[in-house]
């Protein structure tokens, strides 16, 4: 028998419900999709659980098949045999009604930022050092993360590489809150809330900061809502993150607003370098860029949307003989729901 759980919302996991037979349990699904999977080899990643709570999941599965759902396997934990990863569900936490915009930019650049991280300590600084943000909107809420969290431990010993002023603090927001959206397709408020969209249409362009930016990949499987946001509402953007991490949209059929930004520096080596030479270029720019955009913006949005349209749910939702606990419950019928608005979307190509 397959038993499915969860997390509730305050991200309580469920197994002390008693309601089925743990006896006749063969395996154990845990549905709860983060940015990454769980290492039961040491702490959870992301997840709020205290040591103890862990340490009662670990025996919870003890002996059992044990699956953990997520978008993908954080890659500093690594990829686990009991990871089932779903990277498209990205694109449907990009969803939301898309708003015309009623006004010309006022500002050339947006940077929205919530978690720590080495490289949006370093954009911010390099931004402030080179007088930039009086050019654009920054929000950034430094938000920390557990101690004993793995990316908590990284952020300090990147930390190590550069002693950052951070005389930027005052003259960058907290947080952007989001603007016009619908609730019922917020999968995670907290974690993946909707966009300022207003705020967005003040500026020609947004700068991405995406989760990872030191690690080695090849494909699209990485990127989060952050990117795909800005592909649905035809916001141009440029990605600070991962070697290539533009350039490999191509992969999937976007295009690079290479009549804006030369993304050679997208493939050098060093995250210090790639934002040393991307910071060079916005200083060039001006509000004119936004014109430039559009057409590649429309015509990656309607890229994004057939992408999202193909995208497929994972199995586990289509098991009937699975027993669901509430909160796993929730979630998916959450998923159920942003998945039958992109179906329901019209004029799609």
């Amino acid at each position: 028998m397959k038993v499915i759980y969860s997390v509730d919302e305050d991200c309580i996991i469920e197994p002390e419900l008693k309601w089925h037979d743990h006896n006749a349990t063969t395996e154990i699904h845990f549905v709860f999709y983060s940015e990454e999977g769980l290492d039961l080899t040491g702490v959870p990643g992301k997840l709020y659980w205290s040591k103890d709570e862990h340490k009662r999941f670990c025996k919870l599965i003890q002996g059992k098949k044990f699956f953990w759902h997520c978008n993908h396997s954080d890659p500093y934990i690594g990829e686990k045999d009991y990871h089932i990863t779903w990277p498209d569900l990205d694109m449907l936490l990009a969803m939301q009604p898309t708003i015309e915009r009623q006004q010309d930019p006022e500002h050339l650049f947006l940077c929205q930022m919530r978690s720590l991280g080495y490289h949006r300590d370093y954009l911010v600084e390099s931004l402030y050092n080179n007088k930039l943000l009086k050019q654009g909107l920054v929000s950034y809420k430094e938000e920390q993360v557990d101690d004993w969290d793995i990316l908590h431990k990284k952020y300090l010993n990147d930390s190590k590489k550069a002693q950052f002023q951070k005389l930027w603090r005052k003259k960058v927001k907290k947080f952007f809150p989001p603007e016009e959206y619908r609730l019922d397709l917020v999968y995670n408020y907290e974690d993946n809330p909707p966009p300022p969209i207003r705020l967005w249409q003040k500026c020609c362009f947004n700068l991405v900061t995406e989760s990872w930016f030191d690690v080695e990949i090849n494909n699209n499987t990485l990127l989060t809502e952050k990117t795909y946001s800005c592909l649905l509402h035809k916001q141009p953007f440029v990605i600070v993150g991962y070697k290539n991490a533009n350039k490999l949209l191509t992969k999937d059929g976007y295009k690079l607003y290479d009549n804006i930004f030369d993304y050679s520096f997208d493939e050098l080596d060093t995250i210090e370098e790639r934002i040393d030479n991307l910071v060079m270029q916005i200083k060039k720019l001006d509000k004119n860029v936004y014109m430039q955009a559009q057409e590649i913006a429309s015509y990656n949005q309607k890229v994004f949307l057939r992408n999202v349209k193909n995208v497929k749910l994972p199995d586990i939702f289509f098991d009937d003989k699975a027993v669901w606990y509430p909160s796993a419950i929730k979630h998916k019928e959450k998923i159920l729901k942003i998945k039958s608005y992109v179906d329901n979307l019209q004029n799609v190509c």
